[in-house]
């Protein structure tokens, strides 16, 4: 349980931090994948689960490392969705908290 608290947070800094390395190669992969980012969101809703799964799958279809991931779900909510934006946000708060 541990791990995942702090794969939580780790992608919660990457999410809503700034930053610029592999900035060319996470936009290209927001680009050819934030649409269907932010459909999985959609259709499964703002929850720890649907968040811990999507984070997985980037990892694994990427090579993205985790902070890299939260960068990507971050950059695609912001660009494709941002009406989901506010719910990513207390969904981070409530797992900080």
């Amino acid at each position: 349980m541990r791990t995942l608290f702090a794969l939580l947070f780790v992608l919660t800094a990457a999410m809503f931090g700034c930053g610029t390395a592999k900035a060319d190669t996470l936009d290209t992969y927001v680009s050819t994948h934030g649409q269907t980012i932010c459909d999985i969101i959609d259709r499964d809703g703002v929850t720890y689960r649907m968040f811990s799964d999507l984070s997985a799958a980037v990892v694994l279809d990427s090579g993205y490392s985790f902070y890299d991931t939260g960068r990507v779900i971050g950059r695609s909510v912001s660009q494709y969705c941002p009406w989901d934006y506010p719910s990513m946000v207390a969904l981070m708060r409530r797992v900080q908290a």
